[in-house]
Formats: C-alpha cells, sequence, structure tokens
C-alpha cells in the first residue's frame, strides 16, 4: 500500500491535539522524612484520583541530624521506576511554573511560612511560590454535600471536590486525609495498598540495606521497631501509658 506524504500530512493536521496532562505538586510541610513520606503518599493517590502527573519533591532530612546534605533529590531517595506504575510523574525541572491554587485536606497545616523553603529547595517559580499563597480546603460542608451523591466509583468524591480547581500545577498539603476523600477503612483500600507497595527506596538504598542486613542477623529472623526520642522521654516517667505504652518504657 502506497502512502502518500500531502495525505499523510492532512490527516496529521485533522487529528485533535493531545491534551496536556495537568499536575500535582505535593506540598510537604508535616515535619521530618517520615511524615514526608505519608504526604507523599497521599499526594499519589489523590493524583492517581484526579487524573494528574506527580511531581516528584525533593525530600528534606532533620536539621542538626547529622546529614551534610538536607536536600534530597526524589530519585535518590526513592525508586522513580515503582512510583511509575502506580502513577504518572514528572520531575521539578519540567513542570514549569506553579499554579495559583493549594488545595488542603485532613489535619494538614497551612502552607504560607514554609512555601519559601519548598520553593527554594525544588527551584519552582511563580504561582503560589511568587505570590506565599494560602491553602484552600477541599472538604468543606458545601462541596461534601455537593458531591455526596455522585456515582461512587473508586476517586469520584475526590474528583468531584476538586473540580473546580483546573490549574496547569494544583499544590496539594495533604495530612491524614485518606478516609475524608476515600472513604472509611481506605487504608486498607487496593487502591492505596498499591500505592504504598510503589513508594519504596531507591535501589541503592535497598542495595545497602540488605547488606547491613546480611552482616547484623544472617538468615536469623529479626524485628524492626521504630523507637522515637523526644516523646518516649516525656511518656516513659510513669513506665509507660496503658492507653500508649511505649516499647522503650
Amino acid at each position: 500500500m502506497r502512502c502518500w506524504p500531502h495525505v499523510v500530512a492532512a490527516v496529521a493536521a485533522a487529528a485533535p491535539p493531545v491534551a496536556e496532562k495537568k499536575l500535582l505538586y505535593p506540598i510537604m510541610i508535616q515535619g521530618g522524612p517520615n511524615n514526608q513520606y505519608q504526604q507523599f503518599l497521599e499526594s499519589m493517590v489523590l493524583a492517581k484520583a484526579l487524573r494528574r502527573k506527580i511531581v516528584l519533591a525533593p525530600f528534606l532530612s532533620w536539621p542538626g541530624g547529622g546529614d551534610r546534605q538536607r536536600v534530597h533529590a526524589f530519585r535518590a531517595t526513592f525508586d522513580v521506576d515503582a512510583v511509575k506504575r502506580f502513577v504518572d510523574v514528572v520531575s521539578t525541572k519540567d513542570m514549569g511554573e506553579a499554579g495559583t491554587t493549594i488545595v488542603a485536606a485532613g489535619g494538614a497545616k497551612k502552607p504560607k511560612h514554609e512555601l519559601r523553603v519548598i520553593c527554594g529547595m525544588a527551584g519552582i517559580r511563580g504561582g503560589w511560590c511568587a505570590t506565599q499563597a494560602t491553602s484552600t480546603p477541599l472538604l468543606t460542608p458545601a462541596a461534601r454535600q455537593r458531591c455526596r451523591a455522585r456515582e461512587k466509583t473508586w476517586g469520584s468524591f475526590a474528583r468531584c471536590l476538586s473540580e473546580n480547581y483546573n490549574d496547569r500545577v494544583l499544590g496539594a498539603a495533604l495530612w491524614a486525609s485518606m478516609n475524608g476523600l476515600y472513604g472509611q477503612r481506605a487504608l486498607r483500600k487496593p487502591r492505596t495498598l498499591q500505592a504504598v507497595r510503589a513508594l519504596r527506596r531507591a535501589p541503592a538504598i535497598r542495595e545497602k540495606a540488605a547488606q547491613l542486613r546480611t552482616k547484623l542477623f544472617g538468615d536469623r529472623p529479626y524485628l524492626c521497631a521504630h523507637i522515637r526520642r523526644v516523646e518516649n522521654a516525656q511518656r516513659c516517667r510513669d513506665g509507660g501509658s496503658v492507653r500508649a505504652p511505649q516499647v522503650s518504657c
């Protein structure tokens, strides 16, 4: 079959343009690396629900923790290829200017004072970086009422809540937002568990962890526990309360 160049050009010109996929930037302002992990995980799930790409924001280590480099590129911390299997991604370098809207859900703080740090460490320009914008809550009583009657497919409630925000790059400040956006027991739902499996450490970190595990334990079974420092010191005076017993007590 012979295909003439002018016919191909005409067909290409007649084809509708492919719409550029919108982005979601995780505003991670709740504290240390573990908290940032939770915020990024919640942002991954929201980006999936809104059919947006997630921006691979850098992570910030604890001040005074002995880390010479406080700002860590996402690729140096997490496995980008694994995240891609759950949601489309884009780098901070390729995201362009920030949008003008930041939505918030759960118990997230209002990202005003921290925006300067976030924008500086990621090299973001314009939008809420230039204006130091405050956030807009997603879960208002009016929005809940408007979206309550929508079809209950996965993510439809979150999409309904967000449908009035059309920024190309939408900021999202999320903290313990899963049940509010996706229903009770959202943390146990298959889509959430897919996101947890996708957000894993970078290959280099996993390799070093495997070497350390072999050195310390060999083939013996072991148990890992995350023991907090300051909180335990404050709560252990009575040997650990019945309400919240501490491992180190």
